[in-house]
């Protein structure tokens, strides 16, 4: 897979009007400025933070005795985990891979895996995060157009206070703009 073996920068805990509490990773290349973020629920946040901070929790989670089962129980070792599509562009929902050598040293793929899970298992194994380049591609793509539309609809804003002041040379000034921009 085409990629990026990428760090945990940080977890961010976000506050959004009529929904629950929503955490996202920021996911970044150390050499570049490439990366995207990820939505993921607040208990695998922490469960990343802890692992990031390097407090041990006083019982294992989740992903703690599911990297105990797969050592000791199955002889798995996880040697990567895949931040690698986008399955609902709408909404950003993403998936990872996770890949194991068995007991054998075969190389097996286990696909389906929340990247919330699979990064926080990553953690726990000091195996590396690869964010897929296409993935890394979608992800730009999206935040330049969010940019855009975001500096849009500053330009409106500063348009309407211009009007409201009666500021009519920088309202025809901004006018220009918003028009310009409107039809890029």
């Amino acid at each position: 897979m085409d990629g990026l073996v990428i760090d945990v920068i940080a977890v961010a805990d976000l506050k959004l009007p009529d929904h629950d509490s929503v955490c996202q990773l920021v996911l970044a290349h150390t050499g570049s400025r490439r990366g995207i973020r990820v939505a993921v629920t607040p208990m695998e946040a922490q469960g990343i933070q802890m692992v990031l901070s390097g407090m041990v929790p006083p019982r294992p989670l989740t992903h703690d005795l599911i990297r105990k089962i797969l050592y000791e129980a199955l002889g798995a070792i996880l040697i990567e985990a895949r931040v690698c599509r986008v399955e609902n562009e709408d909404e950003g929902d993403m998936s990872a891979d996770l890949v194991f050598l068995d007991s054998d040293g075969n190389e097996r793929v286990v696909a389906g895996a929340m990247p919330g899970d699979a990064v926080a298992l990553a953690l726990r194994c000091n195996a590396p995060i690869v964010v897929s380049g296409e993935l890394l591609d979608w992800f730009e793509a999206g935040m330049r157009r969010y940019e855009r539309e975001n500096r849009l609809e500053r330009l409106k804003a500063a348009l309407q206070r211009a009007l409201d002041d009666e500021r009519y040379e920088d309202a025809r000034r901004l006018k220009r703009e918003v028009d310009r921009r409107t039809h890029e």
